[in-house]
Formats: C-alpha cells, sequence, structure tokens
C-alpha cells in the first residue's frame, strides 16, 4: 500500500469514526431542561449508608415484613363453594397506538381465558404435617401463618406466604383448603381439620 493510500484511508477512518459524536453534539431536537431530581445511584448510596444492616439482619427471619402472611382460621368441617374470580381492571388498558382496549372498570372472568395449571393448597405451619399424604406432585402451597421455612423442610417443596391480595382473588376463608377449577369458576374444598 502506498503511503498516499495509507494517508487516504486514515483520513477516512478518522472522519467516519468522528462522525456520529459531532453530530450528537451538534443537534438538540426539543426543548431541553436542567435535571432536578437527585441522581438515581446517589439516592441508592444514600439509603444504603443510612441503614443499619448488621440489626437488620441480625432479627429472626420470621419477623421480618416480608415472611409475615395473612392468617386464616382452622376449618373444622368439609365444605365445598364455588366463587367466579370477576377481575375488575385498574387503569385503561391500550394498544401500541395508545387505542382503549379495555377501559378502567372493565370486568371480566380470567377463567374464561385461562386454565388454572395446577392446585392451590392453602394451610396454617401447624397443618403441613398432616396435609403432607394428600398433596400432589404439581400442587402449590401457600402458607397462611407459621414458620414458612419450618413448613418448606418438613414437605420438602416449595412453598409460597398467602398474602392480602391472593387470599381475595381466591375467595380464601379458612384452611386447609384446596383450590382447583371447575370450567370458569374455582371451587374451594375446605377439609376438616382437628387440631385437639
Amino acid at each position: 500500500m502506498s503511503t498516499n493510500s495509507f494517508k487516504k484511508l486514515a483520513i477516512s477512518f478518522l472522519v467516519v469514526s468522528s462522525t456520529p459524536f459531532v453530530c450528537a453534539d451538534a443537534v438538540t431536537i426539543g426543548r431541553v431542561y436542567p435535571i432536578s431530581e437527585r441522581d438515581a445511584l446517589e439516592e441508592i448510596e444514600a439509603k444504603v449508608a443510612g441503614t443499619d444492616f448488621h440489626t437488620a439482619m441480625s432479627k429472626r427471619r420470621d419477623a421480618w415484613q416480608a415472611m409475615q402472611s395473612v392468617t386464616l382460621p382452622i376449618s373444622h368441617n368439609a365444605a365445598v363453594r364455588y366463587v367466579e374470580p370477576i377481575y375488575t381492571a385498574e387503569f385503561d388498558i391500550t394498544d401500541q397506538q395508545g387505542k382503549v382496549i379495555y377501559p378502567k372498570g372493565y370486568k371480566y372472568n380470567p377463567l374464561d381465558f385461562v386454565t388454572l395449571p395446577q392446585r392451590i393448597v392453602v394451610i396454617r405451619g401447624e397443618q403441613a404435617e398432616w396435609i403432607k399424604p394428600q398433596l400432589q406432585e404439581s400442587d402449590m402451597v401457600l402458607v397462611a401463618s407459621g414458620n414458612i421455612d419450618q413448613v418448606k423442610q418438613l414437605l420438602e417443596r416449595p412453598v409460597f406466604i398467602l398474602d392480602e391480595k391472593t387470599k381475595r382473588r381466591l375467595g380464601l376463608d379458612k384452611a386447609p383448603s384446596i383450590v382447583g377449577q371447575e370450567k370458569n369458576r374455582l371451587i374451594i374444598t375446605e377439609l376438616a381439620y382437628d387440631d385437639t
């Protein structure tokens, strides 16, 4: 390659590689305003600096707020109930162009469109040993009160904490209960548990 050709190639490379930076700095479209809020990373660092992790981590795990479940009363009598889970849209649901497909307040039954993939078994912590022989491999277990780590260890499977929203949506009143699906309704089977 001649010296002249090399110079032309080098100049072309410099022009091409620097062009986006020149254009980005040279062109501003729309109004520009100063940023008024703090940098997100600075906020995170300040929050971390002001947190006493030693005290927080020394609390018993079952005392953590994230480990608190909704408590359900014990079911002493067997019963079967049906619940039609009607969901109400909490905000307008729009398509890509912003057109409202389902307005806020629109009501529908999700079970008209989907099927529960498994049963949902809801127990209190002290009912874990009693329910274990009745569990199916695919069951999802929700714990309403009790030590979730002990229940997980006893049942030898993942378990989850029952929260207020899930309790309300599934129509749960007592534990132990098994939630299944029959057509577009939930079927809730409350089991008779003798705690004496």
